[in-house]
Order: structure tokens, then C-alpha cells, then sequence
């Protein structure tokens, strides 16, 4: 499934019904924004022994990753901050992926026989006209609708000692 990490106010007002779980569990943990792996998530190397190593990033770059049929792929989040609109191919399969590093986020939509550039705000420009971003797909003219594709956030560490090609 296509997932995204966002901030609560963003969230929120892309969905002003939404309902969270009571922080109340009757547990002493810390569950403000950060509290219980706040240690782990600025610390450089992982919190455990890793088996396979690829050290061409940081052990805890954020990459965004995606598999498609014929291959799997990861870009670092880096990336977004220079370049929030990003055209490639996983596999067998075209996409395209709209980005920031901060707060960090990733969606990724099929691009079949399309090259698109970002136009501003939610739409992208196509030789066929201009594109809609939502949630589940971008909207075209005519109708056309293009799906979103799962892709995630990850550390390079866990990333590629699950893809190492």
C-alpha cells in the first residue's frame, strides 16, 4: 500500500476527521513526538548488529524505496530538496516520484508514456496538459488517471541489506 509520513497539522487538514489513539495506555512510556527513540534517531549507526553492510551512503541516510515486477530502487531523501520532481524507472515500471526532504516525504505515481514537470502547488504539466496531485492517483485531462505506487521511508542500512543489488 502507498504510504506517506507528514506532519499532524498537514495530515489534519487534508483530514479533518481523523481520529488517533489515546496517548492513555496505562503504561510509563514516552509517547510525545520523538520521545521513546529520540536517542536512537540521532545517533549515526544502527542500534544492532548488521549483517550485510553496502557503505556507499551513511548507515542512516534516509532513502525512499520502491520494488516494481524486474527491480527494486532507492533515491536519498536528500535529493528532494534540490529536486522535488524526479522521473525514473524501477523495473519494468516508469515513474514519478514528488518529494521534499523536509518534512520529509515521498509520493510515487505510474508515469506510463508520460514526462512530467511540476507546474506549482498540486499539478504537474504533461505534453497532454495539466495534471492534478491527490492522494490515490494523479487526475489528467479527458479523465486520464495515473495510480500511486508504494513506495516507503527507510535507512539505507535496512534498505539495501534487503536489496543489495
Amino acid at each position: 500500500m502507498p504510504m506517506v509520513q507528514q506532519s499532524w497539522s498537514r495530515w489534519r487538514q487534508a483530514h479533518p476527521d481523523t481520529r488517533v489513539l489515546s496517548v492513555e495506555t496505562g503504561y510509563s512510556r514516552n509517547y510525545a513526538p520523538d520521545g521513546a527513540y529520540r536517542a536512537y534517531f540521532a545517533a549515526p549507526e544502527p542500534a544492532f548488529p548488521v549483517a550485510w553492510r553496502d557503505r556507499s551512503r551513511a548507515a542512516k541516510a534516509v532513502v525512499f524505496g520502491m520494488e516494481a515486477p524486474g527491480g527494486a530502487k532507492a533515491w536519498p531523501l536528500a535529493l528532494f530538496a534540490a529536486t522535488p520532481l524526479v522521473q525514473d524507472r524501477v523495473g519494468l515500471q516508469d515513474v514519478v516520484l514528488i518529494g521534499a526532504a523536509s518534512p520529509p516525504g515521498v509520493r510515487a505515481y505510474d508515469a506510463t508514456g508520460h514526462r512530467f514537470s511540476r507546474a506549482g502547488g498540486d499539478t504537474l504539466v504533461a505534453e497532454d496538459g495539466v495534471w492534478q496531485i491527490t492522494e490515490a492517483a494523479l487526475l489528467g485531462p479527458q479523465g486520464l488517471s495515473l495510480p500511486r505506487v508504494p513506495g516507503h521511508l527507510a535507512y539505507w542500512f535496512a534498505w539495501a541489506a534487503f536489496h543489495p543489488e
